[in-house]
């Protein structure tokens, strides 16, 4: 008889934009009554500080889980670099596999955020008798790589510059919209 496979923790997929919680997959199935719903099975280090609440398995129909999500205090809006570690938690015991056997405590997963960002932009405006020349600009903070401005005018325009200047001939309420990403979080403004 084979004995019976050894739980480890594995990479984890990208986390997303502002994670509350993230999902650890297992080599093999663990007793979902194993997990601490306190998430106390689990630490987590890294910068800046998070804190982990709760724990719960992906359990399947015999109870029976190959991802753990790990919930955290609140979203993790800033970049970081973090490691959650496996430990004996407040009911006494690692994880264990199907068998019974507790995973090895230590076992480490890492993973990264990135910042938030804000889609806010400034203007400004001159105006003359003709026309109005309007100064759009991004700040680009947070990481903000890609921009996408699309301007309400006689024809739909679209710009993708940090900043630019738009000249308008004709007089009234003007919308823009622009869309900002980091390559991970992206926001929008419509002004």
């Amino acid at each position: 008889i084979d004995p019976p496979p050894v739980v480890q923790l594995r990479n984890m997929p990208v986390v997303g934009c502002a994670p509350d919680k993230i999902k650890i997959g297992l080599s093999a199935p663990i007793r979902c009554a194993s997990i601490a719903a306190d998430g106390s099975d689990f630490t987590i280090t890294g910068s800046p500080a998070a804190v982990i609440t709760g724990a719960t398995g992906v359990c399947n129909s015999n109870n029976l889980a190959d991802t753990v999500v790990i919930q955290f205090a609140q979203p993790l809006y800033q970049q970081g670099d973090y490691t959650i570690t496996l430990k004996t938690g407040s009911d006494g015991n690692t994880v264990q596999g199907e068998c019974g056997q507790g995973a090895s405590i230590g076992q480490t997963v890492t993973f990264h955020t990135a910042d938030t960002v804000s889609a806010n932009f400034s203007y400004s405006l001159s105006k003359n008798c003709k026309v109005s020349t309007v100064n759009f600009s991004h700040d680009g903070a947070n990481g903000v790589n890609s921009w996408r401005w699309v301007l309400d005018s006689a024809e739909v325009e679209v710009q993708t510059a940090q900043s630019f200047t738009k000249v308008y001939g004709d007089f009234g309420e003007k919308y823009v919209r622009l869309a900002v990403s980091n390559g991970v979080c992206s926001d929008s403004v419509l002004v």
